[in-house]
């Protein structure tokens, strides 16, 4: 019986996080061709810079602390008030220390000028609205992800309304990047009406220092993993524009953000099984091990379907949709496509690692996988420039899965990736759901 209604939740928490992005996949791929067709490759790539710029600072928001916010809040219920407070105050102080951190850098890297320098502003802004995230992490560690949709959707009808808006009347570049500070804020402020509506409160008073050490003691492998990921995946486009240009750089980003539109899917199925794994971890014992085969076999198969029909169609779709000026997009969403089931399956064991507690693990295969980025972008992006990103960022996806093998854990965790292709467990899975 519990089993069931586990799974039921499970199911029911993944079909609002499902609805949230393919509403989100039907309008934001409408705004992103009128959008991109409007300010041409080589502003659309400017945009795409300062963004990307804007992110390797995100650590300061997060922390590492999302993972494990969710995983105390699970293990100990009874003391969520505690646990939000505490996290809440933590990544408000780092949004605020990232923000300034980021405008500091850029200012000694590119010494802009005083436009250039208001865009980076608007966009590093982000990363102090993305501090409100404690109460999302609420929601999904409940499994009621509905509430976080329902806010997160409003904000983004409203801003690709106006996006659509500033294209019609053919505003500067600098209005469409606020676009992405807005829509973040707007979307934290409903979240959090939300929780407070749901008869929620934030007490400060509750922070507690013991607490917020250990989260942050705990956090610490992981805010240096999710920096070295966040940077092997976008310190491409950094080091295209630096070395080959903005217009490259908008013909590779406009790939890039096509395929993520589906990097939804890995990511809302973990956080839709991680609550079920880790009561399983806690409370059943013997079956952990066959709820996360389950699990991996899921996501290999969805991964593969995905993959197969990404690579059909992606140099068509791309031609039809951006034209001309953006020919080459099609290849790199193409090449990205590839990557899926390593993207699939390292979100997959990340899980199992968190759950584990194997952080130091999270931290050397994001360590190899940074290193092996860096360095095929070095080699290759000079020759054959967005190609060349699209395969230096194809090789270093797998290395997450190929790191594994170095750890006893590690090659068990193997084993069941391979063992997942057997199409028994994901029939398995699917009955017991």
């Amino acid at each position: 019986m519990l089993k069931k209604i586990l799974s039921s939740k499970i199911f029911h928490n993944f079909s609002w996080l499902f609805a949230d992005k393919l509403i989100r996949l039907t309008l934001s791929l409408f705004v992103a061709v009128v959008v991109a067709r409007y300010l041409g490759p080589e502003r659309f790539g400017l945009w795409n810079y300062l963004f990307s710029f804007s992110l390797f600072f995100m650590v300061f928001s997060s922390m590492g602390l999302d993972g494990i916010i969710s995983r105390e809040l699970i293990k100990q219920p009874v003391n969520s008030r505690v646990i939000i407070s505490t996290g809440a105050v933590l990544k408000f102080l780092g949004g605020v220390t990232g923000f300034s951190i980021n405008l500091l850098i850029f200012y000694l890297y590119k010494h802009p000028d005083k436009e250039l320098f208001m865009m980076m502003s608007l966009m590093a802004s982000i990363l102090i609205f993305q501090s409100f995230d404690v109460f999302d992490i609420v929601f999904k560690s409940r499994l009621q992800a509905k509430y976080s949709v329902i806010g997160r959707n409003i904000a983004f009808v409203v801003v690709a309304l106006l996006k659509l808006y500033f294209v019609y009347f053919q505003y500067p570049i600098i209005y469409f990047i606020a676009t992405n500070a807005l829509e973040t804020l707007i979307g934290a402020m409903l979240v959090y009406f939300i929780y407070i509506k749901k008869g929620n409160r934030i007490y400060f008073k509750s922070f507690d220092w013991r607490l917020a050490k250990r989260l942050l003691s705990d956090g610490f492998p992981m805010a240096i993993s999710a920096f070295m990921v966040m940077i092997y995946m976008r310190i491409d486009q950094v080091m295209l524009t630096d070395m080959v240009g903005e217009r490259q750089n908008g013909i590779y980003a406009t790939g890039v953000r096509m395929i993520e539109i589906v990097y939804f899917i890995p990511v809302a199925l973990g956080d839709s099984f991680f609550p079920g794994i880790v009561y399983s971890k806690k409370h059943e014992g013997k079956k952990y091990y066959s709820n996360l085969l389950g699990f991996y076999s899921i996501m290999t198969y969805v991964a593969i379907i995905i993959t197969i029909v990404t690579i059909i169609i992606a140099v068509p779709m791309m031609n039809l949709l951006f034209g001309e000026q953006y020919e080459g997009s099609g290849k790199v969403v193409q090449i990205f496509g590839f990557s899926l089931y390593a993207t699939f399956l390292s979100v997959a064991t990340g899980k199992y690692l968190i759950t584990e507690n194997f952080l130091k693990i999270i931290l050397t295969r994001s360590l190899l996988g940074l290193s092996t980025n860096i360095f095929l972008n070095w080699l290759w992006i000079p020759s054959y420039g967005y190609v060349g990103a699209a395969y230096a960022s194809l090789v270093s996806y797998f290395i997450p899965l190929v790191v594994l093998v170095f750890f006893d854990s590690g090659r068990r965790q193997l084993l069941l990736l391979f063992k997942a292709f057997n199409p028994k467990y994901l029939r398995r899975k699917l009955r017991g759901a």
